[in-house]
């Protein structure tokens, strides 16, 4: 099972990073779901079932939020927010893994909530910060692929979070 898992969190990593090449925003829907459903199966492979519930929320939220832009109704985001982030605890409390599982726990209530935004930057550093969580749950799981491909995502975050700083001064 665990090669699985780490075969599955390099899928997950793999579709996360063409996201970044895609310009389509269906497409884009469509990685962002495929990467959280590999990430998902990482999860319940080496048994952490909070944390695999969590991102299938994920990808229920992420569906939602699509759905809501598609009909021009964004401004009902908030409530798939918050629902969400009910549904989360409500995940957390009946499938409690104990207390290192609240690290993509609220890594994923940071994208609830940091999708909300408009401001790109501050959207930025809340999935950053998620990411952060992720990868330090990872090591502790023992998902090396997972921790070792996620430094590397978090390399190009800081990079992407510098180059997007800069851009903005520039106009300034």
């Amino acid at each position: 099972m665990y090669i699985l898992s780490q075969i599955s969190v390099v899928l997950s990593d793999a579709l996360f990073a063409s996201t970044y090449i895609v310009k389509k925003k269906n497409i884009l829907l469509i990685l962002n779901v495929l990467n959280n459903f590999f990430f998902g199966i990482h999860f319940l492979l080496l048994k952490s079932i909070t944390a695999a519930y969590s991102v299938f929320l994920t990808i229920v939220f992420l569906i939602a939020i699509y759905l809501l832009e598609r009909f021009k109704q964004e401004k009902f985001s908030f409530i798939i927010s918050i629902l969400c982030s009910i549904c989360l605890i409500v995940i957390t409390i009946f499938t409690w893994d104990g207390a290192l599982a609240l690290l993509p726990v609220i890594g994923i209530f940071l994208v609830f909530v940091g999708t909300l935004f408009k401001n790109t930057l501050l959207v930025k550093c809340f999935y950053f910060i998620s990411t952060v969580l992720n990868t330090i749950y990872m090591f502790f799981i023992h998902s090396y692929f997972g921790f070792a491909l996620n430094l590397v995502i978090l390399a190009i975050a800081i990079f992407g979070i510098i180059n997007h700083i800069r851009t903005q001064n520039k106009k300034v």
